[in-house]
């Protein structure tokens, strides 16, 4: 197969790093992506970057079976054991990065926690065969980068419009990335979540916030095809490309809206065994301190002082560990009255976080900044209230339906919950809402959306 053999190329290089682990954000929303194009091989194909070369590869049926094996552990159809884990290991290696080579060695090792003399034993192993075969591969990819010259020459003569390859959100911020896609014949579309990085770079390294306004500057400063992922992010876009790049781009901004990540699929529910017959709230995300999960444990604090034990239903915090765990840890000393009432898990799979969701009584979300909030989607897709930040994002995700908060403090958030679970009938009101009025669409509403926008821009230029 050929790049020109497609319209549409989905660049799966973040997922194929990122393997069979539990997804978060813009993983999960990668990994729709190319569950998609797994299912509609006619029309969308799957390339992954090569980082040692920079050039494309189309995936060919052994990175082809390796990503259906990550869908398949993601959304629980197979369970994820070491020999499942680990099958096609030389495409895994040949793609490898950090991250990569951290999985692989907590696989090999059987180490989850990423700890232990094996387990770093196996890192170091990894990293140093890397190392070595990259070294080799370098070269050899010198010499023969001159035939793929002479392939893309030949597209160009037939005049053919360019195919698009979406460019995966681990490897957009490359400025050599344009001309890996150019080598490869064809021209770049990118997805854009937020501005977060630019916008409020108290939330993210220096490094990250000067590479991502490299990224914006660069994609913005010319005619480039971008999806946002809501209507909030094109306005923010639009924004920060008049005023900072000094150019108008709105006609190069379409806007796809995320829709629920997490399949809906009663048969494949696995319940969370400490969860098991109690009421709670639920909160699904990255312990980031932008989230605020330590506000909620704070929350339920003072929330312990004023209502009775019954009216308060345990708190519980599914995500992986993130830049706000010891402010998290922080307000769980201090509230250690009520310890058993609050519950932090991690490294929880799909089919596990279904169950909390269609468990819980009502669902939380007081991020300060979201590109969308994929915590409050879920949520009111498995007909569970929300209550958000009172931020303009959010709004939109919950089509305007939701209660909400000033992100963060306390006491809004005590005020505004102690009405809420003491006022008889409010949650059920609240339920009602979301389930007559909520718009939820269907978990590949955004996939397909992605797919038809760019398909119909590549038909536009052949005409």
């Amino acid at each position: 197969m050929k790049f020109s053999d497609r319209k549409i190329w989905i660049d799966a290089i973040g997922i194929l790093r990122w393997g069979p682990q539990p997804c978060t954000g813009v993983q999960r929303v990668e990994l729709g992506l190319i569950e998609y194009a797994l299912d509609h091989s006619d029309e969308l194909g799957i390339c992954m970057l090569d980082g040692a070369t920079g050039s494309y590869r189309i995936a060919d049926a052994k990175a082809r079976e390796f990503l259906r094996d990550i869908v398949a552990i993601n959304r629980s159809k197979v369970a994820p054991n070491k020999h499942t884990k680990l099958r096609n290991l030389s495409t895994q290696l040949y793609f490898a990065d950090k991250e990569s080579v951290r999985r692989l060695a907590s696989d090999i090792s059987g180490s989850e926690g990423r700890t232990g003399s094996a387990y770093n034993l196996t890192k170091h192993t990894i990293r140093l065969f890397l190392w070595s075969f990259t070294g080799l591969r370098v070269p050899f990819s010198w010499i023969t980068s001159g035939f793929g010259k002479l392939t893309n020459a030949a597209q160009i003569q037939k005049k053919q419009p360019k195919p698009f390859i979406l460019v995966s959100h681990e490897v957009n911020r490359n400025s050599g990335i344009v001309k890996s896609v150019e080598a490869a014949g064809c021209r770049e579309a990118y997805i854009v979540y937020d501005l977060i990085p630019v916008r409020n770079p108290e939330f993210t390294s220096r490094r990250f916030t000067r590479t991502m306004g490299d990224f914006f500057q660069r994609i913005l400063s010319k005619p480039t095809t971008i999806i946002a992922i809501s209507a909030t992010t094109r306005d923010d876009l639009n924004d920060w490309s008049r005023t900072t790049v000094g150019v108008e781009n709105e006609s190069n901004i379409h806007v796809c809206r995320l829709t629920n990540s997490v399949a809906l699929d009663p048969t494949h529910d696995t319940p969370i065994a400490q969860l098991e017959g109690k009421r709670f709230a639920l909160m699904c995300s990255t312990i980031d301190i932008r989230k605020g999960q330590w506000s909620l444990v704070a929350t339920w604090n003072r929330l312990s002082k004023i209502l009775p034990p019954e009216d308060l239903p345990d708190l519980v915090l599914i995500g992986r560990k993130g830049n706000g765990w010891s402010d998290l840890e922080r307000e769980l000393k201090a509230a250690n009255a009520i310890a058993h009432k609050i519950h932090v898990l991690h490294r929880i799979k799909d089919s596990s976080l279904q169950w909390a969701y269609r468990n819980a009584k009502f669902c939380l979300f007081p991020s300060l900044a979201e590109g969308w909030g994929l915590g409050v989607s879920e949520a009111l897709a498995h007909g569970k209230p929300v209550i958000h930040s009172d931020i303009p994002i959010l709004h939109e995700v919950s089509q305007g339906l939701m209660p909400s908060a000033k992100p963060h403090d306390v006491n809004a958030w005590t005020e505004l919950l102690a009405d809420i679970l003491s006022t008889p009938g409010r949650m059920a009101e609240l339920t009602r809402i979301v389930r007559t009025g909520y718009n939820a669409g269907k978990p590949d509403d955004f996939a397909r959306g992605v797919a038809d926008h760019l398909i119909a821009k590549f038909d536009q230029a052949a005409d």
